[in-house]
């Protein structure tokens, strides 16, 4: 193929994709502050995630040392 027409061949695809992509453009710094505002709502899900994990473990434990409190009460009394 001759250099011209391969010239030609890429401008006419490159042109066809701009106006392809044309209603998915979106400005830099627009995408840049969707990607922030993507990332806090990241952060926090794992911030909500680790304080209820947090709960639920805490809450647990309490759980067993009231347990054993309990079971240390009534062994106490039966003695």
């Amino acid at each position: 193929m001759d250099q011209e027409i391969r010239d030609e061949i890429k401008a006419i695809v490159c042109e066809g994709i701009k106006e392809g992509m044309a209603p998915f453009w979106i400005e830099r710094e627009r995408h840049y502050n969707e990607h922030q505002f993507v990332k806090s709502w990241m952060d926090w899900a794992s911030n909500i995630k680790s304080n209820i994990l947090k709960a639920i473990i805490s809450c647990m434990i309490y759980f067993v040392l009231g347990a054993m409190v309990l079971g240390f009460v009534f062994w106490g009394k039966k003695q």
